[in-house]
């Protein structure tokens, strides 16, 4: 097998393989978002976050490997035929990981704040459910809007985002 080729394949698997662990690293960060893992045992919650990890650690060296191949393959003076599959392929990768980002650039504002509020007012939307705190808007279950009582003080526990401060999502509550 030519030069060229061999190092066709082996940038093409390297490639794949920094795509595999870009994709597993996005799924287990949205997994550790959601509160039933965070309430769940903590073996499971230990587990993702050791998978996370050993993401955060691979990624970096298969990217330098993948850069290198690729760079060798480019040199080599070799260069493989665009197909539309292939085309078609690229275009989704990098959709995927523009979409990705953008995810990750709106997460990176997400805030976890707890404390001692007053609820201002409740509001019933058609089927949704809010409390108004001072600045922030709270969504709660039907369950939880029933029992909270408008003017009294909550230690609350809850969820909202930099990028848009004035909606959150309701976590604890205690009276």
């Amino acid at each position: 097998m030519p030069e060229g080729n061999t190092l066709y394949i082996s940038q093409k698997r390297a490639l794949k393989a920094v795509l595999v662990t870009l994709y597993i690293g996005f799924i287990v960060t949205q997994l550790l978002r959601l509160e039933a893992v965070d309430r769940a045992a903590f073996p499971i919650f230990e587990l993702l976050y050791g998978l996370f990890a050993a993401v955060v650690v691979a990624l970096p060296l298969l990217l330098i490997n993948y850069w290198t191949l690729f760079s060798r393959y480019r040199k080599s003076g070799r260069k493989e035929k665009w197909t539309w599959l292939a085309k078609g392929k690229a275009t989704m990768v990098m959709a995927s990981l523009v979409a990705m980002g953008a995810v990750f650039v709106y997460q990176t504002g997400d805030v976890t704040t707890y404390g001692t509020f007053e609820v201002e007012q409740k509001v019933r939307e058609e089927d949704r459910y809010y409390i108004l705190l001072a600045d922030q808007r709270l969504s709660v279950t039907f369950n939880e809007y029933q029992l909270i009582e408008e003017g009294e003080s909550y230690a609350l526990g809850f969820r909202w985002n930099k990028n848009v401060p004035d909606r959150g999502e309701l976590w604890t509550i205690v009276r």
